[in-house]
């Protein structure tokens, strides 16, 4: 929903997901960190906590979707 919501908008963005191999991720952050290719990065919090340093990030807005039964 967010995804799609940037791309709509014109922001380039990276995604960052434990679904995502090593190399992916990679790339991502590799994406990320150059600044022209990504201004956002979009990742699960589980994932978010593997010791990433984003140093080019400057600020960080954190969200979780909860199931409803």
């Amino acid at each position: 929903m967010v995804s799609r919501y940037l791309t709509n908008e014109g922001f380039p963005h990276v995604m960052y997901q434990g679904s995502m191999s090593r190399d992916e991720r990679s790339r991502a952050v590799r994406a990320f960190m150059a600044k022209d290719n990504a201004t956002v990065m979009l990742m699960s919090l589980k994932c978010g906590g593997v010791g990433l340093n984003l140093t080019r990030a400057n600020r960080e807005f954190a969200a979780a979707s909860h199931a409803v039964t």
